[in-house]
């Protein structure tokens, strides 16, 4: 959700709100996920404006690393990069789940297409 944020705020011009990148941002789930339904919501409508000349562009935005460093991405990477990295953090969770007594649900993509879901 940070990640998502932060990128947003970067790609739209806007303050993201982010500050670290380990912010907590919503204190209860029903809040979390009010919020995550309406950056997904955000994502759609941004991609959805995008053109063949923007996906051509480059980003240029600051780290929030110290020292930040301005960086220039191409706006295409920067896409894969934040589509991508919610995959990386599935399967964090699902590390952890793993763990417990609980088996997880399958998270391959044919298992996903055969489900219709």
């Amino acid at each position: 959700m940070v990640g998502d944020r932060l990128w947003l705020g970067r790609l739209e011009g806007a303050p993201s709100g982010v500050t670290t990148l380990n912010q907590t941002l919503y204190d209860d789930f029903a809040s979390l996920r009010a919020a995550r339904e309406a950056e997904d919501a955000r994502i759609t409508a941004f991609t959805q404006r995008l053109t063949d000349a923007d996906l051509a562009g480059v980003l240029r935005y600051r780290t929030m690393a110290l020292p930040q460093t301005d960086m220039a991405t191409p706006l295409n990477l920067v896409l894969r990069h934040m589509f991508n990295h919610r995959t990386h953090h599935r399967g964090h969770a699902h590390s952890l789940l793993s763990q417990t007594y609980i088996p997880p649900p399958s998270l391959d993509l044919i298992f996903y297409l055969r489900d219709g879901s």
